[in-house]
C-alpha cells in the first residue's frame, strides 16, 4: 500500500516565521512599531492617541498594520526632505538642486 502525502497549506505562523520577524509581519504591537520607528514605546502610544498612527485595541494591547507604520515613516521622510530642499532655496545655497544631484 502506497502512502500519499496530503498537501497542507502553511499557517500564518509558519509564513510569518519565514519572513523578517518585524517588517514581514502583517501586524505589529507597540514595541515592534517602536523598533521600526526608532522611538520609545510611549512615543508610539502618543502617536496613536493623537491620531497619527491608526491602531486598534485588542484586549489590553494595541495592534497596528505594518503598512500603516511604514506609510507614516514614508510620509515623514517626504515631508522632511521637502523642508530641507525648500530651506536650501531660501538660504540661497551656492549649488542648485540639479548640481547637487549630478555631483
Amino acid at each position: 500500500m502506497r502512502r500519499t502525502r496530503q498537501f497542507t497549506a502553511p499557517t500564518n505562523v509558519q509564513l510569518r516565521d519565514e519572513l523578517d520577524p518585524i517588517v514581514g509581519a502583517m501586524t505589529l504591537n507597540i514595541h515592534q512599531a517602536a523598533d521600526i520607528l526608532k522611538i520609545h514605546p510611549k512615543s508610539v502610544l502618543d502617536l496613536i492617541g493623537h491620531g497619527y498612527l491608526p491602531a486598534a485595541r485588542v484586549g489590553r494591547a494595541y495592534v497596528m498594520l505594518t503598512r500603516d507604520v511604514m506609510a507614516y515613516v514614508e510620509m515623514n521622510i517626504k515631508r522632511q526632505t521637502e523642508r530641507r530642499l525648500g530651506a536650501q532655496y531660501r538660504r540661497g545655497s551656492p549649488k542648485s538642486v540639479g548640481q547637487i544631484a549630478s555631483s
